[in-house]
C-alpha cells in the first residue's frame, strides 16, 4: 500500500503534523497485519515536502520515502505538475494534503491517484473524494489528526508523540551536564539580557547556538561572543546546520532555552524540556501540546526576561545538584 502526504511548506506546521503521521502510520501498519489475504502487502509512506528543513522527516520513528521540492514547484498548479512527473511512486493507492493550498490538493489528481483526502475549503473540495470538515480555532495537530477520519469513525487518542532514538553528540553528557541556549539578537547583536544571565551561574556548562544567523557567519560570530562572557563557566558552540545533529545535541540536554517557534517544536517532539521565550505565538492554536517533550512558555514581549531567567536559574541549579554533589 502506498500512501502519498503533502505536508505544510512551513517548518513548524510540518513538525505538528507528526502526531498525525505517527498514528496514520500505526493505523494502516494494523490494518495490514491483519488483512491476512495479502500477506505480501508492504506500507509505504510517500512524503512530499519543501526541500528547505526536509531533514526533520529523519526523526519519524518509521521508514518513509522523502520527495522534495523547491519554492518554484508550488507556484501554481502548472509547476506542480511538472514536479510531480519527477516522482517515483509506483502505484499509489491514497493521497491526503494536509494543507489548505489548492496547489496542494491538486497533487492527488496529477499523480493519478484514485482515494484523494482533504480538508472541505474553497474550491479544493472538487479534488477530493473524501472530504474532512476544517474546524476554525481547534490546535492545529488536532485539525491534521481529523484526517483520519476519513478512514475510521473511531478517533484514537492523540499521542504524545516523539521522535526515533538519537545518539548523543557528547559522550560525557550524564558527567557533564549541558544546557542549550538559542540566542535572539537586537539591531544584529546579541540580546544583552544574556550576560546577565550566565552570570548567575558558576561552573556551568552551556551549549550555544544562534539559528538566526546564516550558516557562514555563525563560527566567527558565536567564538567573539564567548570571549566576552564571564569566565567562571564553560562554554562550547554549536554550529546549525543540520536539525538530526541539533536534535542529538538537545536529546541529552539538561533544558533548552529558545524564542523560535519552530526550534521549541522540535525539541518539544524529540522529548527536550523546554524554556520557550514567547515574544508573538498564541500556543492555545500551536502548542507542543501533544510531543512528549515539556515547554515552560514565557511571554517575553518588550525583552521582559527577568521571571524566565528567575525560573530557567532554579531549574538548572536543582538539575545539576545531584551531579555536582556526587
Amino acid at each position: 500500500m502506498n500512501i502519498v502526504i503533502k505536508l505544510p511548506n512551513n517548518t513548524r506546521d510540518r513538525i505538528l503534523t507528526f502526531p498525525f503521521l505517527h498514528s496514520l502510520h500505526k493505523y494502516f501498519a494494523k490494518k495490514i497485519e491483519e488483512n491476512e489475504e495479502e500477506e505480501e502487502e508492504v506500507l509505504n509512506f510517500h512524503l512530499i515536502s519543501l526541500k528547505a528543513d526536509i531533514d526533520i522527516l529523519n526523526l519519524l520513528p518509521f521508514h518513509a520515502y522523502y520527495h522534495e521540492l523547491d519554492d518554484t514547484d508550488v507556484k501554481n498548479v502548472f509547476s506542480a505538475h511538472r514536479a510531480c512527473v519527477t516522482f517515483k511512486i509506483d502505484r499509489p493507492d491514497i493521497y491526503i494534503s494536509t494543507t489548505e493550498s489548492f496547489v496542494d490538493a491538486s497533487l492527488g489528481k496529477q499523480l493519478g491517484i484514485k482515494t484523494k483526502v482533504g480538508f472541505e475549503i474553497g474550491k479544493n473540495k472538487w479534488l477530493f473524494n473524501k472530504r474532512i470538515d476544517f474546524l476554525e480555532g481547534q490546535h492545529q495537530s488536532v485539525q491534521y489528526f481529523n484526517l483520519l477520519r476519513a478512514f475510521t469513525d473511531e478517533l484514537p487518542t492523540i499521542p504524545n508523540a516523539t521522535s526515533r532514538k538519537l545518539d548523543p553528540v557528547y559522550k560525557d553528557w550524564s558527567e557533564k551536564p549541558y544546557t542549550v541556549i538559542n540566542l535572539d539578537l537586537i539591531d544584529g547583536k546579541v540580546n544583552s539580557e544574556w550576560i546577565e544571565f550566565f552570570d548567575l551561574f558558576e561552573n556551568k556548562t552551556f551549549v550555544l547556538l544562534c539559528k538566526e544567523l546564516p550558516l557562514v557567519e555563525q563560527n566567527v560570530f558565536l567564538q567573539d561572543y564567548v570571549n566576552k562572557l564571564p569566565t567562571k563557566n564553560s562554554y562550547k558552540i554549536f554550529i546549525y546546520n543540520s536539525n538530526i545533529d541539533f536534535g542529538k545535541l538537545i536529546s541529552y540536554a539538561v533544558t533548552l532555552v529558545t524564542h523560535e517557534s519552530y526550534i521549541m517544536h522540535l525539541s518539544a517532539y524529540i522529548g527536550a524540556y523546554v524554556f520557550y521565550l514567547n515574544k508573538v505565538e498564541n500556543l492555545k492554536l500551536t502548542g507542543a501540546e501533544y510531543f512528549a517533550g515539556n515547554v515552560r512558555d514565557f511571554s517575553v514581549k518588550g525583552n521582559a526576561y527577568a521571571q524566565a531567567f528567575d525560573d530557567i536559574y532554579a531549574y538548572i541549579e536543582e538539575k545539576t545538584k545531584q551531579t555536582e554533589e556526587n
